[in-house]
């Protein structure tokens, strides 16, 4: 029986000490800062994904004309479906170096507006729908210097614009939703029937107006998925097709969903060894209900100022309200290193949609979990840039968060409009990495190599830190890396997993010693490695080493099921509860791991080009290079009305089926 695996992509390490009043005068002082990285990358950022190798996926919708960053070494994109210009010479996707503050153009091939994704545990991006003849794709980005997108036809079941993807402890994605379609389906995609009813999707959707689009999907600690739409949400054991719990609505029955878009996180887990771990979803922002209809109309209704916050495991749950200090629709939310959720991007009032917003939220704000009702929300110091309609937002491995994207418009309007769309980079900093904490940054030293890591297991993590250390104050957090797009953070989440032991090895080493998840329901594959304060301060550091590694499931607690017919379902939970990890996850014969999606190499030599980027703070170069990339994956199947044990299938993107490369090459590649 194989084992699932859970790979280290990124380890970030940060510091902080609440014990200490000579930081706590510091912290409030400092609210965080901003930095212009780019003034223009040539494309808005609709989409964004960190990727393990520390380089960011931008991409755009491609059906609105030419972009501002040429394709390298005369390639034009041909598509006779694409609504505004058939021969396209332009990019609509970037790869963002963090290290180097550069990019380069990437060129995907069909329309990627609005669309959904997760990374796998292979590290490879896996990206599905979009509109137009984007709707059914499914599109693979490998992370490598030298990768572009692939793209598979018809690698879904049913066309998704507008969904959410989760991923799932067996490795693969679930698609929930999209416009008009009230069910959800697996990716890969198997051979038999692989869509599933969802009457939930239908039930909220209002007419003419949707308001449930982009649904809020949350991997429970159970194994069910928690979905949230509209304005209230169920929890559905996937694998059976059925709603197993109906949370209450929100009070005040406003929407929180796309159009009248608010944002939502997992708050941090924690107490992971106790037998009931507890798990909280807090919903912010959004707007009041009919406001969608009045800006179509000309008119912009403030938008909503309140967070409802629930326990989603507790056997009676009920939604708690709290007071934001600035009304806030399209923003995001991010879970930050010390376990902290920053709101950023937004509007005041209005709702998405074309040029339907207006009074641009320039303040992210701090919100503190842990802290009492009341003393949870602070202000943080302003942007310039107004971030609208189509911004995002992503946690990077150095502690930052990048910002990007906002536009309003149909097209690229760069003047004479309201807000112009926005081509531009920023990193907000918050207060933990302020200059001041410079002695008390860490460096990773060891492990050296995590290939042997399991779940539920010691872990000892080595660090150098020159400043003096507070031992008792020392936590450590993983993070899993998200999806972002229309204001929500897909599979964002982060573990507090705590410290049983901090051990000084000489006059600035360490070694800190922590207990890996038990299982696959709590944290899945890619993941950033925190170290903390445990009360939750921002009164520290964060820095980062990139690590790799696979963690393997090494018991029985917390496993999610095999899929399967309810008929063999009992018999296969009473053999083993570690039956998911019988799985699709194989290894090439090269030790790299495939999981379903597709999984490539740059294997073509390619032509290297400078893309010169605008003069102004913040400029930089990307490296364009041209090259063909191999596909390598595993799949599953399914029975109509049901969901049934994995089988071995090749999925429809399988590259030596369509003849992209010989055998031998694929056997060869084992990803980037």
């Amino acid at each position: 029986m194989s084992a699932t695996p859970f790979v280290f992509s990124v380890l970030i390490l940060q510091l902080l000490f609440a014990s200490q009043p000579c930081h706590r005068f510091l912290a409030a002082a400092a609210d965080g800062r901003w930095q212009l990285l780019q003034k223009s990358i040539g494309v808005s950022a609709m989409h964004m994904q960190l990727l393990r190798n520390d380089r960011v996926v931008v991409f755009d919708r491609t059906d609105f004309g030419p972009s501002k960053l040429p394709l390298p070494n005369g390639k034009c994109r041909n598509d006779p479906s694409d609504t505004a210009l058939k021969v396209d010479c332009t990019a609509h996707s970037v790869e963002y170096d963090v290290l180097t503050n550069t990019f380069r153009p990437l060129m995907v091939q069909t329309d990627v507006w609005c669309s959904s994704g997760a990374i796998m545990p292979s590290g490879n991006l896996v990206q599905t729908g979009g509109f137009n003849d984007g709707e059914r794709r499914v599109r693979t980005f490998s992370p490598c210097s030298t990768c572009d997108w692939q793209e598979t036809p018809n690698g879904l079941a049913a066309k998704r614009w507008y969904a959410s993807n989760h991923i799932l402890p067996d490795g693969r994605q679930i698609v929930v939703g999209g416009r008009r379609q009230f069910n959800y389906e697996f990716v890969p995609k198997t051979i038999t029937a692989n869509t599933f009813s969802l009457p939930f999707l239908l039930q909220t959707s209002e007419r003419g107006v949707e308001n449930n689009l982009y649904p809020f999907v949350f991997l429970n600690v159970d194994g069910n998925l928690f979905i949230f739409a509209n304005n209230r949400a169920i929890l559905l054991d996937f694998m059976k097709n059925k709603v197993v719990k109906t949370y209450p609505t929100i009070p005040g029955g406003d929407p929180r969903s796309y159009p009248s878009t608010g944002s939502a996180v997992l708050l941090p887990l924690k107490n992971l060894k106790a037998a009931a771990i507890q798990a909280e979803v807090l919903v912010c922002g959004g707007a009041p209900k009919g406001s969608y209809v009045q800006a179509v109309r000309g008119k912009f209704i403030g938008a909503l100022n309140t967070c409802a916050r629930i326990k989603i495991t507790d056997p009676n749950p009920q939604w708690v309200m709290e007071t934001m200090p600035l009304a806030r629709v399209m923003g995001d939310m991010i879970l930050l290193p010390n376990g902290n959720v920053l709101l950023i991007n937004g509007a005041g009032s209005g709702t998405a949609g074309w040029e339907l917003g207006r009074n641009p939220v320039l303040n992210p704000v701090l919100y503190k979990p842990d802290n009492k009702i009341g003393t949870r929300f602070e202000t943080q110091n302003p942007t310039t840039v107004p971030r609208l309609y189509h911004s995002t937002a992503a946690l990077l491995r150095d502690g930052r968060v990048l910002v990007g994207g906002s536009n309003p418009h149909a097209f690229y309007n760069l003047t004479g409009v309201l807000f112009p769309t926005e081509l531009s980079l920023e990193a907000f900093s918050p207060a933990y990495l302020d200059t001041k904490f410079n002695n008390i940054r860490p460096t990773i030293t060891a492990p050296k190599s995590m290939s042997g890591i399991k779940y539920g297991t010691k872990l000892t993590v080595r660090v150098v830190i020159t400043g003096k250390v507070a031992k008792n104050q020392v936590s450590v957090t993983m993070v899993a890396p998200a999806f972002n797009t229309h204001s929500f953070s897909m599979n964002q989440r982060l573990l507090v997993l705590g410290n049983h032991k901090v051990a000084a090895l000489g006059k600035a080493t360490y070694d800190i010693d922590v207990t890996t998840p038990r299982s696959a329901r709590l944290l899945i594959f890619y993941i950033e490695l925190e170290i903390y304060d445990g009360k939750g301060s921002d009164e520290g550091t964060a820095v980062s080493d990139t690590k790799t590694s696979v963690l393997k499931q090494n018991n029985k607690n917390g496993a999610s099921k095999t899929p399967t017919s309810s008929k063999k379902r009992k018999k296969a939970k009473d053999e083993s509860e570690t039956e998911e990890e019988n799985s699709d996850v194989e290894s090439d014969s090269s030790g790299g791991h495939i999981n379903g999606e597709v999984s490539g190499k740059g294997r073509g030599k390619g032509a290297k080009k400078t893309a010169s980027v605008g003069k102004g703070k913040g400029r930089g170069q990307g490296n364009v290079r041209a090259n063909k990339s191999s596909q390598s994956s595993q799949g599953k199947t399914s029975k109509r009305g049901r969901l049934r044990k994995v089988q071995r299938v090749q999925p429809a993107w399988n590259t030596c089926q369509r003849g992209a490369m010989s055998k031998s090459d694929l056997c060869k590649s084992n990803g980037c």
